[in-house]
């Protein structure tokens, strides 16, 4: 969870649009071989995100990051200010 921010439930077309951000992303991520390397793209996916990209990834990555066996307490802490601003 990226600081307490939850992902919008607005409706089916933001949902879509979430899943369809995440899917993109995470095959970039999957062609990341190396730990350090993956935390780097998703500290870069971070601060490049938008609010609705932010809840996508605030949704996805805690998982993802487990499942390639990344061990990290909060992966997303320390970004949210910087992918919020605006």
């Amino acid at each position: 969870m990226v600081d307490g921010v939850r992902a919008p439930e607005d409706d089916l077309a933001s949902q879509f649009a979430a899943k369809a951000y995440w899917d993109r992303k995470e095959r970039v991520l999957d062609n990341v071989k190396d730990p350090a390397r993956l935390m780097d793209s998703v500290r870069s996916l971070i601060a490049s995100a938008s609010p609705s990209e932010i809840a996508a990834l605030n949704r996805e990555l805690p998982d993802y990051l487990s499942s390639v066996r990344v061990v990290t307490s909060s992966p997303l802490t320390g970004c949210r200010a910087r992918s919020l601003k605006g």
